[in-house]
């Protein structure tokens, strides 16, 4: 072996410790990054579509009452046919029907509910019940 020891020792001393400065720099943690707070983005109300209905009952009823978008539409006629309208929420809204009806016994009975949304098919449905009718529907909106 040619060269002083003393040499040898500082370049072997010198390579650890490049060597070590790269693995260092390799598996140090990076900085972390803080990131600006996203705002969610408003929340948008639903489109409320003001939709003709027409509602026929196989009896009297004492009170009829339509519950969609958070409003209710109480009917208290003594017709067994009612017209009106009632706001849903465009795509898939929750209709609340509740009926009670004049004469208290437990017969078979039904309400047919036809929705017309403006410029879309009309949506039907029949609830069905003996004696009280009390159902929810959810009608494809589109």
């Amino acid at each position: 072996m040619r060269g002083s020891p003393l040499i040898r020792t500082l370049f072997l001393v010198l390579a650890l410790g490049l060597t070590g400065l790269g693995i260092y720099k390799l598996t140090r943690p990076s900085p972390a990054v803080a990131e600006a707070p996203v705002d969610p983005p408003p929340s948008e109300a639903p489109e409320l579509l003001e939709t003709p209905f027409f509602l026929t009952l196989s009896d009297d009823p004492e009170l009829v009452s339509i519950e969609s978008a958070g409003k209710t539409v109480e009917i208290r006629v003594d017709s067994r046919t009612h017209t009106g309208t009632i706001h849903l929420e465009s795509g898939h809204p929750t209709i609340f029907i509740t009926v009670q009806w004049r004469t208290k016994d437990p017969a078979p009975r039904f309400a047919k509910l036809s929705l017309e949304p403006p410029g879309l098919p009309t949506q039907q449905q029949v609830f069905d019940a003996m004696g009280e009718i009390s159902d929810v529907w959810e009608p494809h909106i589109h």
